[in-house]
């Protein structure tokens, strides 16, 4: 069946493994923003706010449609804003506290109330400044509607009194029998001519009279309602409805708002730095990423990680401690493969490798071979590591003889191959001594013959081989393999590394027949391996620089390491243990 995966639905996945190999980066970022935003915010000093409210203008009679009301109400708050805003208020204020503060204001209550909003160190403080600024304004306010009263009072009594003098000059007129001619002008306006006296025949001014007469009534009643408006604006206009309290407490620092930004911030700086890591970071994450780098070379096997294996520095066969664990079907699932791979061209020599330390090969090797031999094979498993081996340490073996005893006729072969108790078609057979030219010693004529003499006394051999960048000794020997397999740690092994793994192992015309992918903690579920310091010189850059999927499996408690029968003329190494 065809799979109905939308490219949407994959590049969603990709994302989120990303988060989930990357998840510690996200948590050490949310943690750490979170901590520095509670640090910071009890390092600031705190700030108090108050309030005044003052009461600008009586709400519109309509409030559904404040256009039907008796004034502007927008135009109004904006211009009461202005004038707080200005220099009068703040020098009034100022005045009034003896030193110099600031204070802001907006208007509320659709267009009615002031709101002046002061932030201090000092609690008193604020509301002491909040209260002068709201007095400030009143009697600021106040005084300017009184003077601008006053100022229209007296222009309109100005016009009185000119309307008066003209009255008195037609009533002059009227008694010398003459017409005048009088024009009503404004005081300031003085373009406006003067009241003239024609020197015509007597008539009457009763037209003029009324007419000033008129004028001067609707004049008199300004001037009434100025002055009760004057009167009015002395002691009314903007009143102080709510004083300014001391706050109970700081409005800033708030450190539960400021640790919930942190944490938000954190968020968003861990996802990003999770995506650029991953996207710098060039380690092997899955298979398209190891099938990439080994020219499509089949994958046979993905080793599962048992978390139960915390130490790195004990060796453990998954294989025989947990026999129905995945890790173990995982190793069986490679043994079907490599059957498989010597359907065409018989299988003999098994050789496993790996680009660089850390990437579990001995692990993988002892696990294969256990897993051949129970399927009924004759199994030797050679420890071919002259330089740092390992695989007595998983059988709990003696290394006191092995390989080299053999290959520089010390030992005879029999003596040297040792048992695995509980699976008796397995035998191992120890590096031996360290020598001090392993590649020399590998390339010889007499390690060909002794791995003749190996292949005569078994079914398949199963070589463990120094990794390929450090030295030279996987590649010299390759060349007496039937078979080779490349593993690699997922999160740790780059892909680099794996191609030029890859790359030197097609240059001695190696035969590989695929790869083996090991799976640490960080892999999603997958991973499991053995690693292993190395020292060769070689840089491990990308095991430190990944930090994820480092494998190397731990002892569990209780767990049954396999005891071997020692080779006649041997002994157990000193000290060793046996199984329980």
């Amino acid at each position: 069946m065809a799979d109905k995966t939308s490219p949407l639905e994959l590049d969603v996945r990709d994302h989120l493994l990303v988060l989930v190999r990357r998840k510690w980066v996200v948590i050490g970022s949310v943690v750490l923003m979170t901590g520095l935003a509670l640090v910071w915010s009890y390092l600031q000093t705190p700030v108090y706010a108050s309030n005044a409210k003052v009461l600008i203008q009586k709400p519109s009679a309509n409030p559904s449609d404040p256009t039907k009301g008796p004034t502007n109400s927008d135009l109004i708050a904006e211009i009461e804003l202005q004038f707080f805003n200005g220099d009068v208020v703040k020098r009034a204020a100022e005045t009034k506290l003896g030193y110099p503060a600031a204070a802001s204001a907006v208007v509320i209550g659709r267009g009615s109330v002031l709101q002046i909003n002061v932030n201090d160190t000092n609690a008193q403080k604020a509301s002491d400044i909040a209260n002068r600024y709201a007095d400030a304004y009143v009697e600021t306010r106040r005084q300017f509607s009184v003077d601008d009263f006053a100022s229209t009072a007296q222009i309109t009594q100005t016009k009185l009194d000119d309307i008066d003098r003209q009255l008195k000059a037609l009533d002059e007129a009227d008694a010398a029998g003459t017409a005048v001619t009088t024009t009503t002008r404004d005081p300031k306006d003085k373009s406006t001519p003067a009241p003239t006296v024609a020197t015509t025949a007597p008539v009457s001014n009763r037209a003029q009279r009324d007419s000033l007469a008129a004028q001067r009534e609707v004049l008199e009643k300004n001037l009434s309602q100025l002055q009760i408006s004057q009167q009015y604006a002395e002691t009314g206009g903007p009143q102080i409805i709510s004083p300014a309290k001391p706050a109970g407490g700081p409005t800033s620092p708030a450190p539960k708002r400021d640790m919930m930004l942190g944490a938000l911030i954190g968020l968003l700086l861990g996802v990003a730095a999770a995506f650029l890591i991953d996207f710098l970071d060039d380690s092997i994450k899955g298979r398209n990423d190891l099938e990439a780098a080994t020219d499509s070379a089949p994958l046979l096997a993905i080793i599962p990680y048992l978390p139960e294996w915390k130490s790195r520095t004990e060796a453990h066969l998954a294989s025989i401690e947990y026999p129905s664990s995945p890790t173990s079907e995982a190793y069986r699932t490679l043994r079907t493969s490599v059957q498989f791979a010597g359907l065409e061209q018989p299988i003999h020599a098994l050789q496993v490798t790996s680009p660089r330390s850390q990437d579990g090969k001995s692990t993988t090797s002892t696990n294969i071979a256990v897993a051949l031999a129970r399927a009924g094979l004759r199994v030797i498993l050679v420890d071919c590591d002259l330089r740092r081996p390992r695989v007595h340490e998983f059988f709990n073996a003696s290394n006191a003889v092995g390989f080299t005893s053999v290959l520089l006729g010390e030992t005879p072969l029999q003596n040297a191959l040792q048992q695995v108790d509980g699976i008796p078609t397995l035998h191992v057979l120890a590096s031996g001594p360290n020598p001090p030219n392993p590649s020399e010693l590998l390339s010889g004529r007499r390690a060909a013959d002794l791995v003749q003499l190996l292949k005569d006394n078994s079914d398949i051999l199963v070589f463990d081989t120094p990794p390929v960048l450090p030295v030279s000794d996987a590649l010299v020997i390759s060349d007496l393999m039937d078979a080779v397999i490349l593993v690699v740690a997922a999160g740790s092994t780059t892909r680099k590394e794996a191609h030029r793994a890859f790359e030197m192992l097609n240059q001695v015309e190696a035969p590989i027949i695929g790869t083996v992918m090991n799976s640490g903690p960080g892999q999603s579920g997958y991973g499991y391996g053995y690693g292993y310091g190395y020292g060769y010189g070689y840089e491990e850059t990308s095991a430190k620089r990944s930090g994820l999927g480092r494998l190397m499996g731990g002892r569990s408690r209780g767990a049954r390491t396999p005891s071997v029968t020692p080779p006649s003329g041997g002994s157990k190494k000193s000290g060793q243990k046996t199984s329980a």
